[in-house]
C-alpha cells in the first residue's frame, strides 16, 4: 500500500505518519493546501513547511486553491490530482479522528476517483492520543477559535495548555478548537526550530480564528 497524505502540518498529520510508518505503509508525498504563501487551514508559512518535510524526509506538494474556492472548484482540482497520483499511490489518507461528516465528505470528492481513501486514526480515542502528543512530540499552537481565544494561540501544546481548555472542548481540538504546527517528534529527523510572532485574525468557514504568526527561528 503506498498513499499521498493530506498534510496540514499539525499533530494529527503527524500522528497518521507515525502510525502509517510503523504499518509499513508507503508514504510517497505530503499535500498540502494553501492559498498563497499560507497553508489554508493553519496559516502557516509555505517555507516553513518546507523545512517541516524536510525534517520528515519526504517530498511536499502545494496545492495553491483560492480563500474563497466552492465546493465544486475543490473537488475537481483534488480530483485532477488524484489521476496525477494513480500511478504511484494506491489512497489519499486523512488524520480526521471521528467528525463523521467530514469523513463523509472526503469519501464524496474521491468517489470516482483512481485513488481510495484511508483514515489511519479513525475511531481513536482524543484522550489518549493527545496524551501520546504530549509526551512524544513538541507542538505550537498556531490558532484558537472563539471557544478559547487568542490567549491560546501562541502557547506551547503541553500539559498546562490542556488543563487550560475549558469543558467541551475536544481534547485534539477536532472540531476546529485550536491547530497546531509540529517541531518535533518520533517521525522527525531533525527539529524544525521556530518562533512566534504577531497575532492576527482571520475567517474561516463563519469561525473567526485568532492565530500567531511563526518565523524559523
Amino acid at each position: 500500500m503506498s498513499v499521498v497524505l493530506s498534510w496540514s502540518g499539525g499533530k494529527d498529520s503527524a500522528l497518521a505518519l507515525w502510525n502509517l510508518e510503523r504499518r509499513g505503509v508507503e508514504v510517497v508525498e505530503l499535500l498540502v493546501e494553501c492559498h498563497g504563501e499560507r497553508t489554508r487551514g493553519h496559516r502557516v508559512r509555505r517555507d516553513l513547511v518546507d523545512r517541516q518535510a524536510a525534517a520528515l524526509g519526504y517530498p511536499v506538494r502545494f496545492v495553491d486553491l483560492p480563500a474563497d474556492a466552492d465546493n465544486d472548484a475543490y473537488e475537481t482540482r483534488m480530483c485532477e490530482l488524484a489521476r496525477e497520483y494513480a500511478d504511484r499511490a494506491d489512497a489519499v489518507a486523512f488524520a480526521d479522528l471521528h467528525l463523521d461528516d467530514v469523513r463523509a465528505y472526503r469519501e464524496s470528492v474521491y468517489a470516482d476517483a483512481p485513488l481510495e481513501t484511508r483514515f489511519p486514526l479513525w475511531g481513536r480515542d482524543p484522550d489518549p492520543l493527545v496524551e501520546t502528543v504530549l509526551d512524544r512530540f513538541e507542538a505550537v499552537v498556531v490558532a484558537a477559535s472563539d471557544a478559547l481565544g487568542p490567549a491560546f494561540a501562541g502557547r506551547r501544546l503541553d500539559a498546562e495548555f490542556r488543563a487550560d481548555l475549558p469543558d467541551g472542548v475536544d481534547p485534539c481540538g477536532e472540531s476546529g478548537e485550536f491547530h497546531t504546527f509540529v517541531v518535533d517528534g518520533p517521525p522527525f529527523d531533525e527539529r524544525v526550530p521556530v518562533e512566534v510572532g504577531e497575532p492576527f485574525t482571520d475567517e474561516r468557514h463563519g469561525t473567526t480564528l485568532h492565530y500567531r504568526d511563526l518565523e524559523p527561528a
